[in-house]
């Protein structure tokens, strides 16, 4: 089972789109992160299956690629948890609805709250630009964005916000 996500990452002055795509499959049990992210992306298993855990949702025993696209770009931060927290959940049918125009900005906590994330205002900005719809960001990143007309925003503070 296939399912894609939309979240966006800062390289110096330029931003740039990253799809995260996870892919269930038989084989050994166990979360894997390709797309050549750094020690803080790589570490976001952890929180995720935690996060996931403390809401109710046991993950599926199955082997889980998660690929960051496009796999040049450099991702660092802990802002991709939720991208693929949702790219997950959606793999598993735990979420139904469109996300395609959708972009997820978060880190997870261990209890599935959302935190603040760095650089929210351009990353919006480059969600505004490439014509997307809808953003979902942390709740405490909420004030800096309010000048930011254009994009329907939803600030969440925990991960059952969304389910």
């Amino acid at each position: 089972m296939l399912a894609c996500a939309n979240t966006a990452t800062i390289s110096g002055l330029e931003s740039s789109t990253v799809r995260v795509e996870v892919d269930l499959s038989r084989g050994k049990p166990q979360l894997i992160i390709i797309g050549l992210a750094t020690q803080a992306v790589s570490e976001s298993k952890e929180r995720i299956t935690s996060a996931l855990l403390n809401c109710g949702i046991i993950p599926k025993a199955k082997r889980t690629v998660v690929n960051l696209a496009p796999a040049d770009i450099k991702k660092s931060g802990t802002g991709f948890d939720l991208a693929i927290t949702i790219a997950m959940l959606k793999a598993y049918t735990v979420i139904g609805y469109d996300i395609s125009h959708t972009l997820f900005f978060g880190e997870l906590s261990l209890d599935g709250s959302i935190k603040k994330v760095r650089g929210i205002v351009p990353l919006l900005l480059h969600a505004k630009k490439i014509g997307c719809t809808k953003v979902v960001i942390p709740k405490d990143n909420e004030i800096e964005i309010s000048i930011i007309e254009g994009i329907t925003v939803y600030a969440i503070s925990h991960l059952k916000d969304l389910l």
